[in-house]
């Protein structure tokens, strides 16, 4: 992916995200933070999934990099995850995105993006052989303020 398409992906992303945010209705209902049965929220924070992502820069591995691409419109951080075999050429590679939460009610698609991720940190053979061949951006919280809201 050249790095003109890379931006112009992240832009129309962080569009929808804004867009998305700008048309929100104060006054809708929004599913409370809790289960059915008033026990903990069932979705992991901003945070937490904030400091696995540190976590996994910190393992200093050649084939994950974190990036934060900004704040959100009420200061939280926007970040993308490249992931990709760097010992062989991106020339030749397939560029994929794999993106969540564009809207607030979509709560277990951080997680599940998360999942994705973890398994490409995996030694899982398939993994390997995917990231020799791919270039994977993931933007696990395109709209982080939404998800905090629902």
């Amino acid at each position: 992916m050249s790095t003109r398409s890379y931006f112009v992906a992240l832009a129309i992303a962080l569009f929808a995200a804004t867009f998305a945010h700008a048309q929100e209705d104060p006054n809708a209902v929004r599913i409370p933070p809790t289960t059915k049965v008033g026990g903990p929220a069932i979705w992991a924070p901003v945070e937490k999934l904030e400091a696995v992502l540190r976590h996994w820069e910190g393992l200093n591995r050649p084939d994950f990099t974190l990036e934060k691409l900004g704040d959100s419109v009420e200061g939280r951080g926007v970040y993308a995850v490249t992931m990709t075999d760097p010992t062989v050429p991106d020339e030749n590679k397939q560029h994929a995105l794999v993106t969540a939460i564009h809207a607030g009610n979509e709560r277990g698609a951080p997680a599940t993006v998360m999942s994705i991720i973890e398994w490409f940190l995996s030694s899982d053979p398939l993994a390997k052989d995917i990231l020799r061949n791919q270039v994977v951006l993931f933007l696990p919280l395109v709209d982080p303020d939404r998800y905090v809201k629902g």
